[in-house]
């Protein structure tokens, strides 16, 4: 039988917290094993997702220990209101509370921002769903989050093909074909402007997002993947001047000033040596550096 939704991680987080040898629960002596309640109160606007989890974390202290929801998973729920009660023994509600509002603010904050992606691309035929960049550990939990928040499941593991994944109609297959025809490429160019492969990762999937979301207007270009290049340039150009401001405001002496010029002094070299070259020589530069093709090629 397939074990329970979040168990293994509710166990593992009791564990680190060592709920168990709670210090403060012993001070309650034998008023530890009375009856007690507690309630879950909203603080802000938010969509509720977690609360099985948050029941699994005072089961596990205590298998008497009831959590009753006052609201569902997947609504949206205002400052004030109460979510749930949970009765038990004190012993457990004490021990556990924290692990329990670990998994629910988490899960809810997933299920939160999921829903506002969702709202806003309602009616365009996009749909939103998640990536592999889970916290470890964590993934089964945050991919549940991100269905209550009304996303659609993705690739959950390598070991899962691409067919496996939902795939959309019309439109979107369209969009997948050229997705794969081009995003290697795009990829190798951004390692190559960003100088990390992260960021080169992150700038490439705003930048596809971006021309999904007007894959209607940019499947009928004469260039399509030459709007992609440009969206991601864009990005990326947008990305370095926001860093650049924070790194100024950051500095707070002349000699900070001095080694932040250094660190991109390097790149602005490089930048003035290509405009130096002809069109043919900047052109062998990119096919062999970022196309991939060989120095005889």
């Amino acid at each position: 039988m397939a074990e329970a939704l979040g168990l293994a991680e509710v166990r593992r987080a009791l564990a680190e917290d060592r709920a168990l040898d709670d210090v403060t629960t012993r001070l309650l002596g034998a008023a530890a094993d009375r009856p007690a309640a507690g309630r879950f109160v909203a603080e802000s606007r938010f969509v509720v997702a977690g609360l099985p989890i948050a029941a699994r974390a005072f089961e596990e202290l205590d298998p008497r220990a009831c959590l009753e929801p006052l609201t569902g998973e997947g609504v949206w729920t205002e400052p004030g209101t109460s979510l749930a009660t949970v009765r038990g023994a004190a012993r457990a509600l004490l021990a556990g509370e924290r692990t329990a509002l670990n998994f629910l603010q988490r899960l809810s904050g997933i299920a939160t921002v999921t829903r506002r992606a969702v709202d806003a691309v309602a009616g365009t035929g996009a749909r939103i769903t998640h990536t592999r960049k889970t916290t470890p550990g964590l993934r089964a939990l945050e991919r549940y989050a991100v269905r209550v928040g009304g996303g659609v499941e993705n690739r959950g593991s390598l070991a899962e093909d691409s067919a496996d994944r939902p795939r959309g109609e019309g439109v979107a297959i369209g969009f997948e074909d050229f997705f794969r025809d081009t995003h290697v490429a795009l990829f190798r160019a951004l390692t190559l402007v960003t100088g990390n492969r992260q960021e080169a990762e992150d700038v490439m999937q705003v930048a596809f997002m971006r021309v999904f979301e007007r894959w209607d207007r940019v499947s009928a270009m004469e260039n399509p993947e030459g709007f992609l290049y440009r969206v991601a340039m864009n990005e990326f150009r947008s990305r370095y001047r926001r860093a650049k401001r924070a790194i100024r405001r950051a500095m707070t002496s002349s000699s900070n000033e001095e080694a932040f010029e250094e660190a991109i002094e390097d790149r602005d070299v490089v930048i003035r040596a290509l405009r130096e070259l002809v069109p043919r020589q900047r052109a062998a530069l990119v096919l062999c550096y970022v196309d991939g093709f060989s120095v005889r090629e």
